[in-house]
C-alpha cells in the first residue's frame, strides 16, 4: 500500500483534508519536541488557523533525541492523521501544518540552529516533557551539574533544549533578527517562567552580555495545555490504514476534548490561535493551577495505584469502583479546597469531566506511560496540594498515598499488588538514585525518609514530619494488604479522614 504523502493526498478516503495550499505558505514556527502530544494539540490548532485564514505559519518540527518521528513523517511530507474518538463516535483528519522534521546530531544540529535563528521564525514552541528543561528548583535555573548542561556551556554544538535556544539567540542577536516568542506547552506550573529561567541562566554561563538582548527581544509566555494523547501503537497504525486507504506511519488516536490557554505576551506577530478556540489570557496561572492539580494530579495518582493493582490502562483503573471513589474524593476533598476562585470554571463539573475522560476506553492510555518521570511530575502535580492541605490542616492522606504508590513503583520487586509484582521499574531520570535509597533502608520507614529527603524533588516539604508520617502510613497500607483491598479501605473512609490505621 502506498505511503501517505503530498502526492497521493487526493487518494485519502474517510478523513477531512487540509483546506490550504501547503506549498504557498511559509514557515513561521519551530517546534522542539515533535512528539504525539504536539501533533495532536498545538499542530491542530495551527492547522485550523491555516485552514481559516492562511498565513506563513507552517511548522518545522525538531527532535533532539530520537529519529523515530523523522522516519515516520519525513517520507509523508510531514502529513499524518489524527482520529478523535469517544465511545462509538470518531472523526478522522489529515493534519498539514508540519512542513518538515529535523533531528539533532551531525549536520542536523547545525540545521536546527539555522532554522531557530531564521528571522522568518517568530514563534518557537516546546514540548520536551518536564525533564527536558534540566531545571533546578533550588538554583531557579538550569541544572549546572547535568552532563548536557556542562557540555552545552562549553560547546557551540548543543545537546539540550536550553543549549539550542541560547546558541540560536546568540545568532539572532548577531544577525539583527526580529524579536521571537518562546512558548512552553509542557505540563509545568509557570512553564514560561521556568523556560525563561533556564534560558537566562544558560545564557549567563555562555555569554552574559546576551541577557540584556533577551530582555528586549524575547518573551516567554506561560500556557496551559490539555488533551489526552496516548503513544501511537501498531493497532492505531493498522486502524488508520484501513480507514484511509493509504499507509500512515504517523497516525495518532486522541480524545475529542482539547484546551489551550496562552498568556498574551508575544514579542512579535503570531497565528490567531483564538480563531481556533484557544484562549488568549492576561493570566494563565489560575487555569494552569487547576489543570495541573486536578487532571494531571489525578492522572498520576491513577497511574501509580493502577500499576500496583496490575492495571495496564488508565481506564481499567477507573473500572475499579474503589479506585474511582478514591480519585473523586482526592479531588473533591484534598485538591479543590486549595484552589483559588475561578470565575466561570465550575469545579464539580470539571471533576466529572476528568474522571469521564480517564474512563474513555476508546482512547486507551497506558498507566506506565503516565507514571514515567515521577520525580519531575510529582512536584508539579501532587506536592502543592499536599503543602496547602497541611498548612490549612485539611486531609491529604489520599494524595500522600499516591506519593507512597510512586515510591513502591520505583522498586523492581516485592510489590503486594494482588496480581503479581511489578516486573520492571517505571522510567525516571533519578531511578537508580531513588531505588538505591529505598533498597539501602533497613525498613520502609528509613527508605521513605531517604527518598523524601531529596530536596531537589520535595523541597522543604520532605522534612515535614506530618508529610513523612502519612507517606510511611500509605506505604505500610499498600504493603500490608493487596492494593485493591487497601483502596477499598481508603475509599470507604469518611471525607475528613486524615489517615488510615494500616495495622
Amino acid at each position: 500500500m502506498r505511503r501517505l504523502s503530498s502526492e497521493n493526498l487526493h487518494q485519502v478516503r474517510g478523513a477531512a483534508l487540509p483546506r490550504f495550499d501547503r506549498n504557498r505558505l511559509g514557515t513561521g514556527i519551530v517546534h522542539i519536541g515533535l512528539g504525539a502530544f504536539h501533533r495532536a494539540h498545538q499542530a491542530i490548532y495551527t492547522d485550523d488557523v491555516l485552514s481559516k485564514q492562511g498565513g506563513d505559519w507552517m511548522i518545522t518540527g525538531v527532535s533532539l533525541r530520537s529519529r523515530e518521528v523523522f522516519e515516520r513523517l519525513d517520507p509523508q511530507s510531514g502529513l499524518y492523521s489524527v482520529c478523535s474518538r469517544s465511545g462509538d463516535s470518531e472523526h478522522w483528519r489529515i493534519v498539514g501544518s508540519v512542513r518538515e522534521v529535523i533531528v539533532a546530531g551531525g549536520s542536523g544540529t547545525e540545521a536546527i540552529l539555522m532554522k531557530l535563528a531564521d528571522p522568518r521564525i517568530r514563534v518557537i514552541t516546546l514540548t520536551v516533557t518536564e525533564k527536558g528543561y534540566l531545571y533546578s528548583p533550588l538554583a531557579k535555573g538550569v541544572d549546572v551539574q547535568h552532563p548536557d548542561v556542562i557540555h552545552d556551556l562549553r560547546s557551540t554544538s548543543p545537546r539540550s533544549m536550553p543549549g539550542f535556544l541560547v546558541r540560536a539567540l546568540m545568532r539572532r542577536r548577531q544577525a539583527g533578527s526580529a524579536p521571537v516568542t518562546i512558548l512552553s506547552c509542557d505540563n509545568l506550573g509557570a512553564n514560561g517562567v521556568i523556560t525563561s529561567d533556564v534560558v537566562r541562566s544558560m545564557a549567563e554561563g555562555v555569554d552574559a552580555s546576551l541577557l540584556s538582548w533577551i530582555d528586549d527581544n524575547v518573551t516567554f509566555p506561560c500556557s496551559m495545555v490539555d488533551r489526552i494523547v496516548p503513544a501511537a501503537t501498531a493497532e492505531v497504525l493498522d486502524l488508520a490504514q484501513r480507514q484511509l486507504g493509504v499507509l500512515d506511519e504517523g497516525a495518532l488516536l486522541t480524545e475529542p476534548w482539547k484546551q489551550w490557554v496562552i498568556e498574551d505576551s508575544f514579542a512579535a506577530d503570531r497565528p490567531r490561535w483564538e480563531d481556533a478556540d484557544a484562549v488568549i489570557a492576561r493570566d494563565v496561572a489560575p487555569y494552569e493551577q487547576a489543570k495541573l492539580r486536578l487532571l494531571n494530579g489525578a492522572h498520576s495518582a491513577a497511574a501509580y495505584l493502577g500499576l500496583l493493582c496490575g492495571d495496564e490502562w488508565i481506564h481499567e483503573v477507573l473500572q475499579r469502583p474503589e479506585a474511582a471513589r478514591l480519585l473523586r474524593d482526592l479531588l473533591s476533598y484534598e485538591v479543590v479546597p486549595g484552589l483559588p476562585d475561578l470565575p466561570g470554571f465550575e469545579l464539580t463539573g470539571y471533576i466529572d469531566s476528568v474522571l469521564q475522560r480517564f474512563s474513555n476506553a476508546a482512547v486507551p492510555y497506558a498507566t506506565r506511560q503516565v507514571a514515567t518521570d515521577g520525580s519531575k511530575k510529582i512536584p508539579q502535580r501532587l506536592l502543592p496540594s499536599i503543602e496547602s492541605g497541611l498548612r490549612e490542616s485539611r486531609p491529604v492522606f489520599r494524595l500522600c498515598l499516591a506519593v507512597a504508590a510512586w515510591i513502591l513503583c520505583l522498586q523492581r520487586s516485592g510489590l503486594n499488588s494482588g496480581t503479581g509484582s511489578l516486573s520492571t521499574p517505571i522510567a525516571d531520570p533519578h531511578d537508580e538514585l531513588l531505588k538505591g535509597l529505598i533498597d539501602s533502608g533497613q525498613d520502609i520507614d528509613s527508605g521513605v525518609h531517604a527518598v523524601l529527603s531529596q530536596e531537589h524533588i520535595f523541597g522543604r516539604l520532605g522534612g515535614d514530619p506530618r508529610f513523612r508520617s502519612l507517606v510511611i502510613e500509605g506505604c505500610r497500607l499498600l504493603q500490608s494488604r493487596s492494593v485493591p483491598e487497601a483502596l477499598r479501605m481508603v475509599s470507604a473512609a469518611s471525607s475528613g479522614t486524615v489517615g488510615i490505621d494500616s495495622r
